[in-house]
């Protein structure tokens, strides 16, 4: 699993606890709402930036092995030593994006928003937040607030 998407899932899974836990551990983790709200943008960001990122490792590295003429030998199946028998050597591999990731980093993506949204629905439930500081916390991570949830 890549590091973007576990880091969103565990901000996720932390928050979504947050969320249905008894009044007085939501109202400790609300003193550090500012935190986890920087945690999910930051989570966020580097679900965005994912693509970015690995463009440049993979031209990094393709340059360097290119212009350093970078070769990996062969080794031997037996000794695992550097092989005298084998066919040389070959450029290194270079890394490979998974077939998942874009699909896995849109579902962390999804459960991190919810997770947020219902940690700062909860804090609104508990007179922890007004409802204009709701909406505004919510606008922050992008996300919108879902009209009958305001409803006692």
């Amino acid at each position: 699993m890549i590091y973007t998407i576990h880091k969103a899932q565990l901000i996720g899974e932390q928050l979504r606890k947050f969320s249905d836990a008894d009044s007085w551990i939501v109202v400790g983790q609300f003193v550090n709402l500012e935190f986890w709200l920087e945690e999910v943008q930051s989570a966020m960001k580097a679900l965005d930036e994912h693509n970015l990122r690995f463009d440049k490792i993979y031209d990094s590295q393709k340059k360097y092995i290119e212009s350093h003429s970078i070769q990996i030998p062969d080794h031997c199946p037996i000794c695992l030593g550097i092989c005298e028998l084998g066919s040389g050597s070959r450029k290194p591999n270079l890394p490979k994006k998974s077939s998942e990731t874009k699909t896995d980093k849109k579902e962390s993506r999804k459960k991190l928003l919810d997770a947020v949204y219902y940690f700062l629905l909860r804090c609104y439930k508990l007179k922890l937040l007004t409802e204009d500081e709701l909406r505004k916390k919510c606008d922050l991570v992008g996300t919108s607030i879902d009209l009958d949830d305001l409803q006692n």
